[in-house]
């Protein structure tokens, strides 16, 4: 994704590297919306069958990926 800057690529790699949870976590802002909707794409592409749970203390978050 082109819109993806270094910091958000750090952080989505980690998470997909992680073996139990990961958060995102930042100033609003930071563009967490954006990597965690293209954190999501990344592991539905490398893991098409299992289940994803997006929790936020807002439903901001869920709108925001829902659109994209």
């Amino acid at each position: 994704n082109k819109h993806i800057n270094p910091s958000q690529l750090n952080a989505i790699i980690k998470c997909l590297r992680a073996k139990d949870l990961s958060l995102i976590q930042g100033p609003p802002g930071t563009g967490k919306s954006t990597a965690i909707a293209e954190l999501i794409w990344q592991h539905i592409r490398l893991n098409p069958k299992e289940r994803i749970l997006l929790t936020s203390e807002t439903n901001q978050i869920e709108e925001h990926t829902s659109e994209l």
